[in-house]
């Protein structure tokens, strides 16, 4: 996740760079990615920080972008088809020059973030995942998108990747709210251990009335985000006295048998939500 995050800003720096260009990208100059530094302007845009090795080019900016779009929801991530393009220039990373004017595509690395948006009606169960958007809705759904990180990659199978920071509009409606799942259940609990066995890693929390909760991690990245650096089956850790404010729920997932080779599904919990308690 830490190289997604420098990929990720190399994006952002090649978005911003093409802002306020020439329309002409072919008569334009790559920016050199080696000669940037703190404090200069791509287009609008002034750097904050710059991270450059020879594997990836990671760069911040102290401004934020916003983007607008249609939404296609494919078996996580969520991807969003911009109106515009965000990138219209070039950049010259590891003796190679990118052109960033032909991505019109971004996937979203936090697409929990836009799916708490989605009416449940619109969803439908599939079997590889554990819902999907029903087809009437995929691809036109307008949303407006307040992004803080970009990941460019030309080896990534999504080119050009970010984060959201904020939902400003979603389906026409501005400031949208949030829609609430019944099915999903809330506790404030503070981490136990965090067990792996042969189906998987596994957290178990304790509520405030001593009950535990065992959470399977399906690789959500607010638990990753979280909880970071834990002995596995070990209750001596930093997060011992940290309260969370947690939201779950119960989903059937597919679990492989190495004994017999078949997959079978059980219900486990799986977080939709973790945040150090107020």
């Amino acid at each position: 996740m830490k190289k997604l995050n420098y990929l990720l800003l190399i994006g952002l720096v090649f978005i911003i760079a093409g802002c306020n260009n020439s329309d002409n990208i072919e008569d334009q100059e790559a920016l050199i990615a080696s000669e940037l530094q703190i404090d200069d302007k791509i287009d609008d845009l002034t750097i904050s920080k710059i991270t450059l090795n020879e594997d990836y080019l990671d760069i911040e900016f102290s401004d934020e972008l916003v983007v607008e779009g249609a939404m296609y929801f494919d078996q996580s991530p969520t991807m969003i088809s911009i109106d515009y393009p965000l990138f219209k220039s070039k950049i010259n990373f590891k003796d190679t020059e990118l052109d960033l004017s032909k991505y019109d595509n971004i996937c979203l690395v936090n697409y929990e973030e836009i799916t708490k948006y989605i009416p449940l009606e619109w969803k439908v169960e599939s079997t590889t995942d554990y819902w999907q958007l029903d087809d009437a809705k995929n691809g036109n759904i307008k949303i407006k998108l307040k992004i803080d990180d970009i990941i460019f990659s030309s080896d990534n199978m999504f080119p050009v990747q970010a984060k959201v920071k904020d939902v400003i509009a979603f389906d026409g409606k501005d400031n949208p709210e949030v829609i609430t799942d019944p099915s999903v259940k809330n506790a404030t609990v503070k981490l136990d251990i965090v067990a792996f066995g042969t189906d998987g890693a596994w957290a178990l929390f304790k509520d405030k009335e001593g009950n535990t909760i065992t959470i399977f991690d399906d690789g959500n990245t607010e638990l990753h985000n979280n909880i970071k650096d834990i002995q596995p089956n070990s209750t001596e850790h930093q997060y011992q006295n940290t309260w969370f404010d947690m939201e779950y729920k119960t989903m059937s997932l597919p679990f492989y048998d190495g004994g017999t080779g078949n997959t079978f599904y059980k219900n486990v919990e799986v977080i939709t939500s973790l945040k150090p308690a107020e």
